[in-house]
């Protein structure tokens, strides 16, 4: 029975306020990792660099972004969204266009460049194009689900028709 002057239990400030403490440092903590302001880039690894072939292209490469320039007018800028590396030294480079190559094509339309022989100081790039008609018309996509789904390593013989005539880029 409860009697009003049994003597109470003292317990400590500290034991009292010790899962509370634990329960706003696990709650802050899960807010401070929710708040990731700048999401990991693509692997671009040793694609990283300007790159020029002494045929009048060139690309610029960064951990974000691609720029594509010719002398012949033709060029692009863009964002990469998806590096896939076939091998150690080979694959896609997946890039939403900033700046389209040509006035018909909107912006955030997506091109695959593969690249193969990947080397310290060379490399060779090339855009998707339709093998089929000698890189005359550049292969494009809305989305980047079907980027991903058109430029794989078993499409490189429909799209990846500029490799096979592509100069190797030197780093600048």
């Amino acid at each position: 029975m409860f009697s009003p002057h049994s003597p109470r239990k003292r317990v400590s400030l500290r034991k009292a306020l010790l899962p509370l403490f634990l329960f706003c440092l696990v709650l802050g903590a899960s807010f401070f990792s929710a708040c990731n302001h700048s999401p990991p880039g693509p692997n671009v690894g040793g694609l990283e660099g300007t790159w020029s072939s002494g045929t009048g292209d060139g690309y610029i490469i960064t951990d974000s972004t691609m720029i594509y320039t010719s002398d012949w007018g033709y060029g692009f800028e863009g964002i990469i969204w998806h590096v896939e590396y076939y091998t150690a030294d080979s694959g896609v480079i997946i890039v939403e266009y900033t700046v389209p190559p040509t006035a018909y094509t909107p912006p955030g339309n997506f091109q695959g460049v593969y690249f193969k022989e990947l080397k310290a100081n060379s490399v060779i790039l090339g855009s998707a194009y339709t093998a089929a008609d000698l890189g005359a018309t550049p292969v494009e996509v809305a989305t980047l689900n079907e980027a991903m789904e058109k430029f794989k390593l078993d499409t490189i013989a429909l799209y990846g028709g500029e490799l096979t005539s592509a100069s190797p880029q030197y780093r600048q």
